[in-house]
């Protein structure tokens, strides 16, 4: 549950308010051995250098962030024996995390 809450408030949070389109969407599937869940938004994106470092503890884009986040939120998941990742085809491209079990 705080895996989600972290990832949906920062999708609300880089999502322009100005924007046009403001997107988010959640998937979930699953087979007979697992399951994946992917939070897609239209939010602000991000490029490679950024994509290297967003799990990194004390790593943040926010001015008021704190960098643990996301950091958290892999633990969390790595701890139940699932995986956690996000892309972005670049800045203003939106986002994709996808978690697996």
């Amino acid at each position: 549950m705080q895996v989600l809450l972290n990832i949906l408030k920062n999708s609300i949070e880089a999502i322009d308010t100005d924007a046009i389109v403001k997107t988010i969407s959640i998937d979930l599937s699953g087979s007979d051995d697992s399951v994946q869940l992917v939070v897609s938004d239209s939010e602000k994106g991000f490029d490679e250098q950024t994509a290297k470092h967003l799990f990194d503890r004390g790593y943040t884009t926010k001015s008021t962030g704190t960098g643990l986040g996301l950091y958290n939120c892999k633990s969390i998941i790595e701890s139940h024996g699932g995986t956690i990742s996000m892309e972005s085809k670049g800045a203003g491209m939106g986002s994709k995390t996808t978690i697996s079990f």
